[in-house]
C-alpha cells in the first residue's frame, strides 16, 4: 500500500469525524477495530462510533486540524490539534462534568494500523493535563498556588 493512499485514509477518517459524517467513519473502520484512547478502549466498530459520538456530544462543535501525518508500511502517525466547545456533559472515570461552555484546545497524536483500507487499531493520545484547566474543571496552577497556606508558598533556605 502506498504511503500517499495511507495519509488520505487518515485525513478522510478526521474530516468525516468533523462533519459528524458516521457512516463514513463505519466505511473506514474494521468490524473489530480496536480502539484505545487515552483513559479508555473499545472494541468493534459500533463501539468506536459510540465512544465518537459520546465525545461529539460533549462539544458538537469540535474539529481536529490535521497537523502532519508520517506513514511507515501499514501504519500512519498523525499529530493533531482539537478545538472544541464543553457544551454538553463530560463522562470520566470519576464522574460527569457538566457543561462549562467553555472552548479548549487539545493537542493529541492518533496512531491507526490499516488493513484493507480499514483501520483495525487505533491509539488516540490527548493532551489532558491542559484541557480540564481550560473547561474550569481543575484549578489552574495559579488559582493552586492562591489556595496553598502562605507558609508552603515559601522557599526553604537549604544551608550549606
Amino acid at each position: 500500500m502506498a504511503e500517499p493512499h495511507l495519509q488520505d485514509l487518515a485525513r478522510r477518517a478526521i474530516a468525516a469525524f468533523n462533519r459528524s459524517n458516521w457512516p463514513a467513519i463505519r466505511a473506514l473502520t474494521s468490524a473489530h477495530c480496536i480502539y484505545l484512547e487515552t483513559g479508555r478502549g473499545v472494541v468493534g466498530v459500533d463501539a468506536v462510533i459510540k465512544a465518537l459520538t459520546q465525545w461529539k456530544a460533549t462539544a458538537p462543535d469540535v474539529t481536529g486540524q490535521v497537523l502532519r501525518i508520517l506513514t511507515s508500511d501499514d501504519t500512519t502517525a498523525t499529530e493533531l490539534i482539537w478545538r472544541g466547545t464543553h457544551t454538553g456533559p463530560l463522562h470520566t472515570t470519576n464522574g460527569v462534568l457538566p457543561p462549562s461552555g467553555q472552548p479548549f484546545l487539545a493537542r493529541a497524536t492518533m496512531w491507526q494500523q490499516w488493513q484493507h483500507n480499514k483501520v483495525v487499531e487505533q491509539h488516540h493520545h490527548l493532551d489532558l493535563l491542559s484541557t480540564p484547566h481550560q473547561i474550569n474543571a481543575a484549578p489552574t496552577p495559579a488559582q493552586h498556588e492562591k489556595q496553598l497556606p502562605p507558609r508552603a508558598m515559601r522557599r526553604r533556605r537549604v544551608d550549606p
